[in-house]
């Protein structure tokens, strides 16, 4: 599970006592990796062999953001 939030939204009072009890009880059990996102892309970078690589189509098809191909 990967819980990754907006800077604009982290900080609302509303969802914040939620997140927080998440992540104690998602901490609590073994093997949960706590990381920032430039953690994360530095051990994708560092596995390339075992870490997955999607190849996508044009923004045209896919309509996420990038350079025509």
């Amino acid at each position: 599970m990967m819980v990754s939030r907006h800077d604009y939204v982290s900080g609302q009072a509303d969802g914040t006592r939620a997140l927080d009890r998440l992540l104690t009880y998602a901490k609590s059990k073994p093997g949960i990796w706590s990381v920032r996102k430039n953690d994360v892309a530095r051990w994708a970078l560092e596995h390339r062999t075992i870490a997955p690589v999607y190849e996508r189509g044009a923004p045209p098809v896919t309509g996420l953001l990038g350079l025509a191909a």
